[in-house]
């Protein structure tokens, strides 16, 4: 299992995240809605969706999407976000639990995303290959993916590789979904064989004094990627690179950390 496969980290998810270094909802939100303006006319394909981030903004808007997710347990707290809108805004958004790698919803969109980083939680090459051949099929010629990875941290790297017992580093602190203070700590090494980030968060439930009354470990494993790897894999898969930036504000690409992609499925007769 993975982090959000957990049924308390979902109910939490929406309450700690806003919390995570680096977190930019509304530069989300706002980075999609201009997609979906330009591209989404013919349906949009939300894939890793979580709790509906992208998904509930674009809905309320008008646009028809899908949500796809490996979790049960993420999309149990959407649903239930789904369910109190008012049902002709509700119409507009269907489920599927399934992985990114390997689902069939039965049409093709003109716009696919996969919000935040959810396309690093594919653990190899094979499966980002199979994801991409996956999302190319469900879209229409000249349809256009959205998703982000990250540049290397070498410094990170070097200080954590596999092995050499890293310190725990907080990520939040936040009130959860039962109104108790917790905090994150985050304690992740790097292997370099294999290009994965194997985390631990640890939450840590408080009392009113702050004293820790409840402790949970849950797994976490990512992979980075280096760009070329990925510009190799889009094509490949038989996308063309439109456009990268640095961050959801279109901030012009340089070495910093975060890579939103912008990639056109180019016509081919086969993508089996």
């Amino acid at each position: 299992m993975d982090l959000h496969d957990f049924t308390d980290v979902a109910e939490n998810y929406d309450f700690y995240i806003p919390g995570i270094s680096g977190a930019d909802d509304d530069g989300v939100v706002a980075f999609h809605t201009e997609l979906a303006r330009v591209y989404g006319a013919q349906g949009i394909l939300d894939i890793a969706c979580g709790t509906g981030v992208t998904l509930i903004p674009l809905i309320q808007q008008g646009y028809h999407v899908t949500g796809i997710d490996i979790s049960s347990a993420m999309l149990n707290v959407l649903q239930r976000k789904l369910s109190s809108l008012p049902q002709d805004i509700q119409n507009n958004a269907r489920l599927i639990c399934a992985s990114m790698t390997e689902y069939d919803a039965g049409q093709q969109y003109s716009l696919a995303v996969i919000p935040r980083s959810g396309f690093m939680h594919l653990r190899t090459q094979q499966e980002q290959e199979r994801a991409l051949r996956t999302i190319c099929r469900h879209l229409t010629d000249g349809g256009v993916l959205s998703f982000n990875t990250f540049d290397p941290n070498y410094a990170l790297i070097a200080a954590n590789l596999k092995g050499t017992a890293p310190k725990p580093v907080l990520r939040s602190e936040y009130t959860n979904a039962q109104g108790m203070q917790e905090r994150i700590w985050n304690v992740a090494e790097y292997d370099p064989v294999h290009q994965w980030i194997e985390a631990t968060w640890i939450f840590e439930t408080l009392d009113g004094a702050g004293e820790v009354i409840a402790r949970r470990e849950r797994p976490l494993c990512m992979r980075w990627s280096f760009e070329p790897e990925i510009r190799n894999l889009l094509r490949l898969c038989g996308f063309e690179v439109l456009a990268t930036y640095s961050s959801y504000h279109k901030e012009p690409r340089s070495y910093s950390g975060s890579i939103i992609w912008e990639a056109v499925r180019l016509p081919r007769l086969d993508q089996s």
